[in-house]
């Protein structure tokens, strides 16, 4: 029995803290503190990224904590809902992940901290209070999400670069959230108040739909501003045509938007390897 209880522990955990995704902002961190100046991993942006793993992962379990009842519905094979993770052991995961990401982030410098704490401050009222004020809601994952690239510039002393580019993750983010809305909808109705209860899908699509447009657009900035080459031009057209695919597939069928985020995280994780293939080349 002890033994069941140690795997479950195991095997959940991973899956508890979404790893994949923590990685990707590690990713960001690092992109971001590449592109303002530094050609090479220092202290700081190493700090930078661990920081960012564990604020995300522990944002994820401070998610599924408050998301308990409804993942019994709409994902039940999520470590809490299938028993191999208490919702007391989430919470508790949870906030030490983020005590370590704010003593990590005092190390580095006040900005990184300050971010920091006002990434993690944001989290928690969105759970707790912003997660039922339909668009608010949303812009604040996306903030979230997308500051991960300031967070590595910030951590080498030059954020102003890094900003371009955490316009374009909020942005797509953004434009992804509210596609996931539509998506879950129905098992929402148990606990939140999203912009599709509020306005309706179609009206909620075509949001969406404009701010993935803009995130398109801001694709080309890094070129036009000269902080990537034009072979960076090349390189980032699969990643703009996926977008575009996943833009309009559910202005054509309203049921693709579950297809459609998907899609756009296919399009992000391609996106980060051409940021990266853009400062070599």
């Amino acid at each position: 029995m002890k033994n069941q209880k140690i795997m479950n522990l195991l095997t959940g955990l991973p899956r508890l803290f979404r790893v994949e995704l923590s990685i990707l902002g590690m990713i960001c961190v690092l992109i971001g503190g590449v592109i303002g100046g530094f050609e090479y991993l220092n202290e700081q942006l190493l700090m930078a990224m661990i920081a960012v793993f564990f604020i995300t992962s522990g944002s994820m379990a401070f998610n599924d904590y408050f998301d308990r009842d409804i993942d019994k519905k709409i994902h039940p094979n999520r470590p809490i809902p299938s028993g191999k993770i208490r919702p007391i052991q989430a919470l508790i995961f949870s906030i030490t992940l983020f005590i370590i990401s704010l003593l990590v982030s005092l190390l580095i410098n006040p900005l990184c901290f300050v971010i920091a704490v006002i990434t993690i401050d944001l989290l928690v009222l969105y759970e707790t209070i912003f997660k039922n004020q339909a668009f608010l809601g949303n812009m604040i994952v996306a903030f979230i999400v997308a500051i991960s690239f300031s967070f590595g510039g910030a951590a080498i002393g030059n954020i102003k670069i890094s900003l371009e580019f955490t316009l374009l993750a909020f942005f797509l983010m953004l434009g992804r959230e509210l596609l996931m809305d539509v998506t879950d909808m129905e098992g929402d109705k148990l606990n939140r108040y999203t912009l599709p209860m509020k306005i309706g899908e179609k009206k909620s699509v075509y949001i969406a739909c404009f701010f993935l447009f803009i995130s398109v657009l801001f694709l080309f900035m890094p070129a036009l501003t000269g902080i990537f080459s034009n072979y960076y031009l090349i390189f980032i057209l699969p990643v703009q045509a996926l977008i575009i695919y996943s833009t309009i597939l559910p202005l054509i069928n309203i049921g693709n938007t579950g297809r459609s985020a998907d899609l756009l995280l296919i399009a992000i994780a391609m996106g980060l390897p051409v940021f990266i293939l853009s400062i070599i080349f």
